[in-house]
C-alpha cells in the first residue's frame, strides 16, 4: 500500500508519556489495595471525560483526574492527603518512552509533520514536553480545550487535520489506548494502535489501520506506506 503520510498525530498519556509513578510510596500508604486504587482512578477518569463529553459539561482534564482520584480513594477507603499529593502530580512530570526521542528526530528528518493530540490541558502538555525534552521534536501540541469536549468527539480529531491543513488520509494517528484508536478511526484518520501492553483488540470498530507492538516500529511503517 502506498499512501502519502505527511503528519504523525500522538496521543500523550501511555504513548508518548509513560507516567512516573512513585508505586514503593504509595505501596507504603495503600499496601495491598494500591491496583485496585490505581485501576479505579484510570477508569473513573476516562469514565468522566466521555460522561461530560456526553452531557456538554466540560471542565479541564486536571478537574476530571482529581474528581476521579477522589472517588478512587472513597471507593477503596484511602482517606490519606499524603497518598492525594503523591498521585495528582504524576501528569505533569512524565518520562518519555524510551525510544520516542529518536523516532521523533526520524520523522523530522523525514519531512513528516509531527504532534500531540489529547485530553490534557495545555500546561499539563507543555510541563511534558518540558520534562521530555520534546519541544524541538514536535511541531504542535494540541489539547481538547481549545473545543471544552474530549476525546472521541470527532471535532477533536478534526483539530489535526485543521491545525496541518491535512486531509484525514495524510495523518496517521497513534494511540495506546483502544478506544481512543476506535474513535480516530470512526472519525476517518488512519489510526494506528500501539498495542504495547499487550492488551486483546477492541470489539468496538472500526478496527485499527494497522498495530504495532513498540513505537519502535513506527518510523519503518511510515517508509512502508509512503513507497
Amino acid at each position: 500500500m502506498t499512501i502519502d503520510v505527511k503528519a504523525c498525530v500522538f496521543d500523550a498519556f501511555g504513548t508518548l508519556f509513560n507516567l512516573s509513578t512513585p508505586v514503593e510510596e504509595i505501596r507504603e500508604i495503600a499496601g495491598n489495595q494500591t491496583d485496585q486504587l490505581m485501576t479505579i482512578w484510570r477508569r473513573k477518569q476516562l469514565e468522566y471525560t466521555w460522561l461530560r463529553a456526553s452531557m456538554n459539561k466540560y471542565v479541564p482534564f486536571n478537574v476530571v483526574t482529581h474528581q476521579a482520584l477522589q472517588l478512587a480513594m472513597r471507593e477503596t477507603g484511602l482517606a490519606n492527603q499524603k497518598l492525594f499529593d503523591l498521585l495528582m502530580p504524576i501528569y505533569l512530570n512524565p518520562s518519555c518512552f524510551e525510544e520516542v526521542p529518536k523516532l521523533l528526530s526520524q520523522l523530522k528528518k523525514r519531512d513528516i509533520k509531527t504532534a500531540i493530540l489529547s485530553n490534557g490541558t495545555p500546561e499539563m502538555l507543555q510541563s511534558g514536553v518540558d520534562k521530555t525534552n520534546l519541544n524541538n521534536l514536535l511541531d504542535e501540541i494540541i489539547s481538547v480545550d481549545s473545543l471544552k469536549t474530549f476525546k472521541p468527539n470527532p471535532l477533536v480529531y478534526q483539530l489535526a487535520c485543521d491545525r496541518f491543513a491535512l486531509d484525514k488520509s495524510e495523518i496517521l494517528f497513534l494511540s495506546s489506548n483502544r478506544w481512543d484508536v476506535a474513535g480516530a478511526g470512526a472519525f476517518g484518520l488512519r489510526a494506528v494502535w500501539v498495542n504495547q501492553y499487550n492488551q486483546e483488540p477492541e470489539v468496538l470498530g472500526p478496527p485499527p489501520f494497522k498495530t504495532i507492538q513498540k513505537l519502535s516500529e513506527l518510523a519503518q511503517l511510515v517508509s512502508n506506506l509512503n513507497q
